[in-house]
Parts: C-alpha cells; sequence; structure tokens
C-alpha cells in the first residue's frame, strides 16, 4: 500500500546517484510502458531527451505567488543535496508546469492537475549523443544515463545505490522495439464551442478593439474525442518527435491528491526495490501532452535565449506554392505587424533584467502543417536570476494571452467555454543551478482512459473575420489529433481535402507568380526580404521528408493559403 507524508523543508535530505549506460538500445518508447505514474517526458531541439519514473518528490502551490512559491521549495530541496551526478547531463531535475490563470481549474480534464506542479523523479533516464538529441534514439553513438533521486529523511547513499544498481540491470535486459503501435482511433468528437457560439465571441472581441479597449486576444477551443483505445503515450511521443523534430514535446502525468501549501511532499516508499508494485505502471493517469514549436524561454548563467513564434500561414502542395506562401506570409503587413508587436513586448519583459538585448533578424520557420514567423531573441542578465522569475515575467506572451494582458485576460475567461488549465501556459524543468527551459505549452492535449481533450487558439485583431479564424483552428488541432486518429482513417476524405486545398491555393499563386518572381526564393534555406523591414531576412529553413508528409492530413474546413495570427 503506498503511502505519502508531508515533509517540512529542514526534515528533508536529498540522496541523487548517476551511472553511463554506454549504446543503451531500449528508447522512450520502450521504457516509458513499464515505468511508474507519475511520468514525465521532456524532447526537445539541443537539448537531451530525459524520462522521469515515479516521484521522490512533489511541489505544487496556487495563486498569483505560484511561480515564486515553486521557486523557493525547489531551492530549499536541492540545499540538502548529496548528489553525484557524473555528468551534467545526468543532473537531477524537477519537471512541471503551470496553469494559464493563477487560480485552479476544477473541472474537466484538468481535476487532477493543481495550479502549479513540479515533479522530482525517482529515476530519471536521460539520452544524449555526441551531436545531437533524438526522442528515440537507439544508435551506436548514443548513450544513457540513470539517475536514482532519494528525498526522505532517512534515505542513505548506500541505498539509492543499491537501487541504482537496480534500475541499471533492468534497462540493460528490457527487449528493444522499433514497432510502433497503430494510433487508438476516434470514434466520436464533441466540440467546446458552437460555430455559432464562436462567431459572437470573435466579434464581441472585434468590438472590444474597435472601441480601443483592447489591441488583440488570443481566443481558443477544445475539442473532446473518443477513442476506440487507450492511447499509448509512448508511441505518439515518438512520432512526434520523428514528424516535428524541431519542436518541442513533453508528457506530464500529474500527482492526484497532493494537498497545496509550501511544503515537499515526499514518497516514504521512495527506496521501495525493484520488483515491487510500485514499479510498473498500472494506472491510467490522466496525461498533458503535446509538441510546441515555441519556447518561453531557456536560462543558463546569465545567457537567456527566447523568441517571438507569432503570424503563421499554411504549407503548399508543391515546392513553388509552399516558397510563395512563405514569401507572403514574410511580406504581410498584418502578420508582420502582430509579430513585432510580440517580439517588442518580449524585449520590454525582459529588460529590467538584462544588461544587453539582441534580436535576430525576422525568418519564416517551417513545421508540418504550418509555417510561422519567427524571432530568436537572446538577453545577458545583470545578475544571476532562476529560470522560474523569468517564467513569471514573460507569461503570458501577447502571442497566447493579448494585449493589454490585463483586459484580454478578462476577455479569455468571458469568452471561452472551457478553462484552459495548462494549455498555453509555461511547462519545462529546472535543476538545482536555476537553469531550465520553459516552453509554452501548444499543439496540445489531455488524454485520459479513451478520451482526450485537444487544445488550440488564434488572436483576434480589428480586421479578423471569425469564419477564417474558425478555420485556422481546425488546422492547429491536426498534430495531435493525426497522431490519435486510426490509420485507416477515410483516404478518399484526405484526398478530397488536398485537392480543395490545392485548387483553391494554385490559384492565387497563378494569379501573384509573376508578381512574386522577382523574390528570390528557390530552395529552402533561400532568404525572402520582407517588404516591411528589408533589413530582415527571412530564411527559409529545411523541411523534412516527416514534415512533408505529414502535409497530406489537412482537415477538410482549413484553407493553407490563408495568413494565422498567432501560433497557438
Amino acid at each position: 500500500m503506498m503511502e505519502s507524508r508531508q515533509t517540512r523543508l529542514d526534515d528533508v535530505t536529498l540522496v541523487s546517484r548517476s551511472a553511463r549506460i554506454p549504446s543503451l538500445s531500449s528508447s522512450v518508447r520502450d521504457i516509458f510502458d513499464i515505468a511508474t505514474s507519475p511520468r514525465v517526458v521532456w524532447s526537445a531541439p539541443d537539448e537531451t531527451t530525459v524520462l522521469g519514473s515515479g516521484a521522490a518528490a512533489t511541489i505544487v502551490a496556487t495563486g498569483s505567488d505560484r511561480f515564486e512559491s515553486v521557486r523557493d521549495a525547489a531551492e530549499s530541496l536541492f540545499s540538502t543535496g548529496d548528489v553525484h551526478a557524473g555528468s551534467e547531463v545526468a543532473r537531477p531535475r524537477l519537471f512541471g508546469g503551470f496553469a494559464f490563470h493563477a487560480e485552479r481549474a476544477d473541472s474537466k480534464p484538468w481535476k487532477q492537475f493543481p495550479n502549479a506542479q513540479f515533479i522530482f523523479p525517482r529515476v530519471q533516464i536521460t539520452w544524449s549523443t555526441d551531436t545531437h538529441t533524438e526522442t528515440d534514439t537507439a544508435d551506436n553513438d548514443s548513450h544513457a544515463w540513470i539517475t536514482v533521486n532519494a528525498v526522505d529523511p532517512g534515505a542513505t547513499p548506500d541505498a539509492v545505490e543499491y537501487r541504482l544498481s537496480q534500475e541499471i540491470e533492468r534497462v540493460k535486459t528490457l527487449e528493444s522495439t522499433n514497432n510502433s503501435r497503430s494510433p487508438p482511433g476516434v470514434t466520436c468528437r464533441h466540440r467546446r464551442t458552437s460555430r455559432d457560439a464562436w462567431n459572437r465571441g470573435v466579434t464581441a472581441a472585434i468590438n472590444r478593439i474597435s472601441a480601443d479597449n483592447l489591441q488583440k486576444v488570443v481566443l481558443a477551443q477544445a475539442l473532446e474525442v473518443e477513442l476506440e483505445e487507450t492511447p499509448v503515450l509512448g508511441d505518439i511521443i515518438t512520432r512526434l518527435g520523428e514528424h516535428y523534430p524541431s519542436c518541442y514535446r513533453f508528457i506530464i502525468e500529474p500527482v492526484p491528491g497532493t494537498p497545496v501549501d509550501q511544503r515537499i511532499h515526499t514518497d516514504v516508499n521512495a527506496m521501495t526495490t525493484v520488483g515491487s508494485e510500485d514499479i510498473h505502471n498500472t494506472s491510467q493517469s490522466p496525461a498533458f501532452f503535446g509538441a510546441t514549436p515555441e519556447r518561453l524561454v531557456s536560462v543558463r548563467g546569465r545567457t537567456v535565449e527566447t523568441g517571438a513564434l507569432a503570424g503563421t500561414t499554411g504549407r503548399g502542395e508543391t515546392t513553388a506554392e509552399d516558397e510563395w506562401l512563405a514569401a507572403e506570409l514574410a511580406r504581410d503587413e498584418k502578420n508582420v505587424h502582430e509579430h513585432e508587436l510580440v517580439a517588442e513586448t518580449i524585449r520590454e519583459q525582459l529588460s529590467p533584467y538584462a544588461t544587453a538585448i539582441t534580436s535576430d533578424s525576422r525568418r519564416v520557420r517551417k513545421l508540418a502543417t504550418v509555417q510561422h514567423l519567427w524571432t530568436p531573441i537572446t538577453a545577458t542578465l545583470e545578475e544571476d536570476k532562476h529560470a522560474l522569475s523569468l517564467v513569471e515575467a514573460l507569461h503570458p506572451t501577447p502571442a497566447v494571452g493579448g494585449l493589454p494582458p490585463t483586459t484580454a485576460a478578462e476577455t479569455i475567461r468571458e469568452t471561452e467555454p472551457f478553462d484552459r488549465g495548462w494549455y498555453a501556459a509555461p511547462v519545462g524543468w529546472i535543476d538545482a543551478a536555476g537553469y531550465g527551459t520553459f516552453v509554452v505549452a501548444l499543439r496540445s492535449a489531455v488524454a485520459h482512459d479513451d478520451a482526450a481533450t485537444l487544445f488550440a487558439g488564434v488572436g483576434i485583431v480589428a480586421d479578423s473575420n471569425p469564419d477564417s479564424e474558425w478555420d485556422e483552428v481546425q488546422l492547429k488541432y491536426r498534430p495531435i489529433l493525426d497522431e490519435l486518429e486510426s490509420n485507416d482513417a477515410d483516404d478518399d476524405t484526405i484526398n478530397q481535402a488536398q485537392s480543395e486545398i490545392s485548387t483553391h491555393t494554385q490559384g492565387t499563386v497563378d494569379d501573384t507568380m509573376n508578381e512574386s518572381a522577382s523574390t528570390s526564393i528557390s530552395t529552402p534555406d533561400t532568404t525572402v526580404p520582407s517588404e516591411s523591414n528589408s533589413q530582415s531576412n527571412t530564411t527559409m529553413e529545411p523541411t523534412s521528408d516527416a514534415d512533408a508528409d505529414a502535409d497530406a492530413d489537412v482537415d477538410a474546413d482549413a484553407d493553407t493559403n490563408t495568413n494565422i495570427d498567432d501560433t497557438e
């Protein structure tokens, strides 16, 4: 019988030990199924991939001071540490996130998700390669680190090292498989926002903007789907990595029933031996997962990396069409203006902490189903700052909230007939040094048993059209919906959608191709000057074969030739 207790900060002892396993053949897909809930997965470009199993400790908080509360508890936890990591990549970390609003969501599907929760895994497996990190890597150059953590007044190095040796043997003997199981299949869909309600909400927001009470607001929708089977999240996160390698992929399972106060909560049985009932995952915990293109902030030392990701268009059916869409996005006055609003606000939010802020040139970033305007931003801090201090300063960005922030938040609450929960909120990790990476949880969903709830949104401005904004939301469901729908989905429907989109887009391309021909866009790496900013070149990032293949699965209602205001 599992027990838990509340432990005062001055009673906590943290013991952590790590060991390297060269050429580990087991992948995230292999280990996730047998891991203990709560489970976490973090996989990001230019970072190691991490899978956490079980909770040696949990930090929870609520209210407007939740960022500060988590930060203080994390610093207290790590200050007690007896940590021998052996490598920086194996350092123990806390994984978690926050709700979009300061208040906790008590409605489905968020009932088990606190307003803020961070998990300190009992067992942490970190995959790394010499040159890059992949969610599902098993090549000869790859290796892994296993870290075992204990947080308990009675924790001892000997007990932790014994558990570590057991975990090493367990993963080394685990059979590896590259066979991905089929998606669970969608049997029924239910929209939380009707078409009429959406039109009324968007129109009301536009009226507020016209009355100068609001500059912009981001409105979202929720799509509930019933599934034929319980989704296999290890497979889903692996496929998301294959289709969206430049995005940040995550899975977070909550720790249900954890009371909210200023203390750290630890598991009495944190050092249970391998083979006991807590090792294998038998529960059907809810899980928040996604593949988001938007990084909120990364902090390492006094270097901060973030960026503005706002302004979107679809992908073309041909190379010429795709490049034309990118060029049109790069010089579209509405999208460029919206993008610069977001970039300028981020720079303003960082300025109180930074001695220097540098913005790279605005460029087009290509994903499987959409293209975004993207401006990387780097800052140098005046003094050391914890990652959560920067998260608090930046959330929510105008790309997911609006301007001014308070009025936008009020409009969101009044308009959306559901609670956002952790959607569009900060999700990520922190370590003992206060370093960390957080993303904006877009292109995401909550799965529980044989159901899932997907979220997507768009930015509303003065000249927004409710019908086109509706279509754009449907397009943004695709990354997650594609991983849930059965492989034997109606090909005729997909082909019809492709045909309609191609016909509409190609007609526009043909009408303007001569005008666009003078713009240099011959390959994905070619830069495209923006008419509104002639000094800023737009770089066409290479598109992987997997990205191109994913283009086929576009919703019949979604028009890829329509510019999208934001990235939600």
